[in-house]
């Protein structure tokens, strides 16, 4: 009975310390999962954070593609009219050839004219 009570004795020693080490383990482990959870927390936190910041990004670009269309619209409406008045301007530009041309034959016949008047001054 001896041996029975030493082996007793020895398997109640082991089951204190594998309990000893259990407990140890198990205030590990929540010392870890309370880590966790703080992680936990803070990354929620961060990716709120993100989300409301992409969420104003979202906003301020659907807000400039309204501008930019706006603009596109009006640089469209611009460039149309710089197309018409170009074509006005090759308009005149073609008169003003035209007409110095014509300039240019008068100053020809006034010449003439001048040169077959008599001197004023008798000379």
């Amino acid at each position: 009975m001896s041996e029975r009570g030493d082996d007793s004795s020895r398997e109640v020693q082991r089951l204190r310390r594998d309990v000893e080490r259990l407990t140890v383990e198990a205030s590990e482990t929540r010392r870890l999962a309370a880590m966790a959870d703080r992680d936990g927390a803070d990354l929620r936190g961060r990716f709120q954070s993100q989300r409301g910041l992409l969420n104003a990004l979202r906003a301020t670009q659907a807000e400039h593609g309204k501008v930019l269309l706006e603009h596109g619209a009006a640089l469209g409406g611009l460039t149309l009219q710089v197309s018409a008045l170009d074509t006005k301007v090759d308009t005149l530009d073609t008169k003003a050839d035209g007409l110095s041309g014509i300039l240019a034959e008068h100053s020809g016949i006034l010449a003439e004219i001048l040169r077959r008047l008599p001197d004023p001054t008798g000379g």
